[in-house]
């Protein structure tokens, strides 16, 4: 059983990374703009599965082997604040005005994740909740930090608790991964219902 991981996101690479685990990684080429809604849930939840059904064709078209059967994940994340969603900065400029917004404020992190079985299209479909709090940023402190490194590019509310946001991220309430952009230990029990234990998982 292959696991692929159907998104580009370093971030999301990582998590997998870290956990010693075994996969493959899909690109989704599904057009994210397609879908409209103000809820968040309903969004995130609904941008993920599209997301993997669009990796599973992939799959099955360019990429398995005698129709090899996989577990396809397919995530989104969206920031929240102020009533309004926050996605990825268009440049530089958007992503300090982003950033202070966030500033001295509590935010909340969305993320959709959407698991399909290849062969049996047995689908699961959860979201998970964190909120976050920053730290109060001036003008010339969020310029060193949007300066410095490409940090804030491709990343939903223009930062990355892995990174340099960690310096001024200063509290976290739910799940530290879930703010990267995979929470894992909720994928690792809703994993448990494909019959696959993340724990004892095939590593390279």
């Amino acid at each position: 059983m292959k696991l692929v991981l159907g998104s580009s996101s370093r971030d999301r690479k990582k998590c997998f990374e870290r956990a010693n685990l075994s996969f493959e990684i899909i690109p989704s080429n599904f057009d994210e703009t397609m879908i409209i809604n103000d809820d968040p849930i309903v969004l995130v939840k609904d941008l993920a599965l599209k997301k993997a059904r669009n990796v599973l064709q992939l799959w099955n078209d360019h990429y398995s082997k005698n129709k090899e059967p996989a577990i396809i994940i397919g995530a989104d994340t969206m920031v929240f604040y102020d009533g309004k969603l926050i996605g990825k900065p268009k440049d530089k400029q958007d992503a300090f005005r982003i950033i202070s917004n966030l500033s001295g404020q509590y935010h909340d992190i969305y993320t959709g994740v959407a698991i399909i079985q290849s062969e049996t299209l047995q689908q699961e479909v959860f979201v998970d909740h964190s909120r976050i709090h920053f730290q109060q940023l001036e003008p010339s402190e969020i310029w060193d930090y949007l300066n410095l490194k490409d940090e804030f590019t491709g990343r939903a509310g223009a930062y990355s608790l892995r990174d340099r946001a960690s310096l001024f991220i200063d509290e976290i309430q739910g799940s530290p991964t879930n703010v990267i952009g995979l929470p894992m230990a909720k994928l690792r029990q809703t994993l448990k219902k494909f019959n696959v234990n993340l724990l004892n998982f095939e590593t390279k």
